[in-house]
């Protein structure tokens, strides 16, 4: 079998991760790169061709940056404040942000919106009115407000201002994902924080502050009923609701954290694949590139 011409290292990089470079053919010979286990296992082998021969080498490395850690049960004594009735993704998901964090690592939750009782908690969300890192408080409903992730890209701005979540996760995002990978090189460290904006972070922003799914004037191109806003919502009580077992109305409380956990779910999924496939692909592709120069 043929195996894929290596044209430049910016056409490889950017096939990332839909292949891995197979083959690296210069005038001395050829050069694929596999691995028993791709991506999450080490050691790797390097299958090496010269000449119209082959040998297999291991090579064996010290230490697997992309290996999931598990996280500790330990239970923070700091409260984290969100409000109280309906909930939305945006909330749900940046509680379970938080609590991978050392700081608020399975912390309690309080949902109100007694002023009072907010001003005593450690961490507020999605309620308040401000939005100060200082004093730990995450809100995006106040008037004037205009905060987005970055600059954008391609002189185009960001489309969505950063909702509860995004707000979180622009103060804390690396924080989870050194929780779960904390032998990420930073360069990694950075370079998975920016593809988990793109790839999961900016859609709840979206959703969350009304951006539309098809520019204004026209109609919507599709409905999405399946995304994680949506099933977030589907899990609020509905107005007529009673629990089977009881016969009561059911617990909003127990709803918004089955909430939490599948915002957790849904991005950890996603920080998954970028950091056990993505990132080592990319890290193959960049050694064989250099290995032509």
């Amino acid at each position: 079998q043929r195996m894929a011409m290596v044209r430049s290292s910016k056409a490889v990089l950017a096939t990332l991760p839909l292949a891995i470079l197979q083959n690296n053919r210069s005038s001395a010979g050829a050069i694929a790169l596999t691995s028993r286990l791709p991506f999450r296992s080490f050691p790797h082998s390097i299958l090496v061709g010269t000449c119209g021969t082959q040998s297999r080498t291991s090579v064996t490395m010290s230490m697997n940056p992309f290996k999931r850690a598990k996280l500790d049960s330990s239970v923070s004594s700091k409260v984290i404040g969100t409000h109280s009735g309906t909930f939305q993704a945006d909330e749900a998901l940046g509680v379970w942000l938080l609590r991978q964090t050392s700081e608020f690592r399975n912390a309690k939750v309080v949902r109100s919106r007694d002023s009072a009782v907010l001003s005593d908690l450690d961490i507020v969300i999605d309620v308040g009115g401000v939005y100060d890192h200082s004093k730990l408080r995450y809100d995006h409903h106040q008037r004037g407000y205009d905060e987005r992730f970055d600059e954008g890209k391609d002189g185009k701005p960001r489309c969505s201002k950063l909702s509860a979540s995004g707000l979180v996760y622009r103060h804390y995002g690396k924080d989870v994902i050194k929780s779960f990978y904390p032998d990420l090189p930073d360069e990694s460290l950075d370079l998975a924080y920016n593809k988990m904006y793109d790839a999961f972070m900016e859609a709840v922003d979206a959703v969350d502050t009304g951006v539309e799914m098809a520019q204004e004037g026209t109609e919507l191109v599709y409905k999405d009923r399946t995304g994680i806003s949506s099933r977030v919502s589907r899990l609020n009580p509905r107005w007529n609701e009673v629990d089977e077992a009881g016969g009561d109305r059911p617990d909003e409380n127990v709803r918004f954290e089955s909430a939490s956990k599948l915002c957790g779910d849904d991005f950890l999924s996603v920080l998954i694949h970028i950091v056990e496939s993505d990132l080592p692909a990319r890290s193959f592709v960049e050694k064989a590139v250099l290995s032509r120069k």
